[in-house]
């Protein structure tokens, strides 16, 4: 089973000539209202794709409940061992993007609160230097955001057996970095998702042209073949890290009981069809 390509994307994998990255959108699981009926509405698409996002919405609506597939896990731990729900994607751009824009925030807070309160060039009005001063202060608290949304991230989810219960094993990157993930053994009652992905039909057409750009990492050439296809993919990945570490977008949000912690998902990781024994993470919204 490899990582490397990212399998989640609800299924999507297993859709024939399938988008790399379709559209999710994040919703609370307790919340009314869909972000999805927000957007405008989008033309018809296309029939590949309507057919795409027909069978992704099929794979969803018969995933069984959490309540019957967590005795199924159960018997499949027993006879096979340990079984990987959940394997995190490489998250260094998105960690190196986050930091670097947390850098970027305090430079930007700590230059100008020196250029303005400690050694200006002219002494600046009153009000000037108060908004100056409540720019340093959002910059400042920007940073600490960017910094802060590197921690709790789930880098695998496994589950084992535990003097004879099954239990669900979380790999957690921690906040600082050069630092070795540690881990939580809980029940999988005590796991709920707090926030899911919505699907859209439109999802497809709308992400083609990014597929078209991504691609997959398979069978891709070396940097020495095609230096600008390297590099244009790695430009585009170094985007959409950036536009991740901004919006929060494709993370599933879960809950353990007992941690007051709220853990991250990425859902460009590897995930198996198990993972429904915890919840379901997608909600899937048809065009209205």
């Amino acid at each position: 089973m490899s990582a490397r390509a990212p399998t989640f994307r609800v299924f999507w994998h297993r859709c024939a000539g399938a988008p790399l990255r379709p559209s999710f959108q994040t919703v609370h699981a307790l919340s009314w209202r869909s972000f999805a009926s927000k957007a405008p509405q989008a033309t018809k698409p296309t029939s590949q794709a309507a057919g795409q996002a027909h069978r992704v919405r099929n794979t969803i609506q018969a995933s069984p409940i959490k309540a019957g597939n967590i005795g199924q896990l159960a018997l499949k731990v027993a006879r096979q061992g340990d079984v990987v729900l959940f394997n995190a994607r490489s998250q260094r751009s998105y960690v190196l993007s986050a930091y670097g824009l947390s850098a970027f925030c305090f430079a930007y807070a700590v230059y100008n609160s020196n250029a303005v309160f400690r050694d200006p060039l002219t002494v600046l009005p009153m009000w000037q230097q108060a908004l100056f001063g409540g720019i340093c202060v959002t910059m400042s608290v920007m940073g600490t955001l960017f910094f802060t949304r590197t921690s709790h991230m789930i880098r695998k989810i496994t589950a084992i057996k535990s003097q004879g219960h099954t239990y669900i094993r979380f790999e957690v990157r921690r906040l600082m970095p050069f630092t070795k993930p540690y881990q939580i053994e809980v029940l999988p009652s005590q796991v709920s998702i707090s926030k899911r992905l919505v699907v859209s039909e439109q999802a497809a057409k709308r992400f083609e042209g990014e597929s078209r750009k991504l691609g997959s990492d398979d069978g891709a050439p070396s940097f020495f073949k095609a230096p600008v296809q390297k590099l244009s993919r790695g430009l585009w990945r170094l985007f959409l890290s950036v536009r991740q570490v901004f919006t929060s977008e494709d993370f599933i949000l879960m809950q353990i009981e007992g941690r007051k912690a709220t853990f991250r998902l990425d859902s460009n990781g590897y995930v198996s069809s198990d993972l429904y024994a915890l919840g379901n993470p997608v909600r899937f919204t048809g065009k209205k």
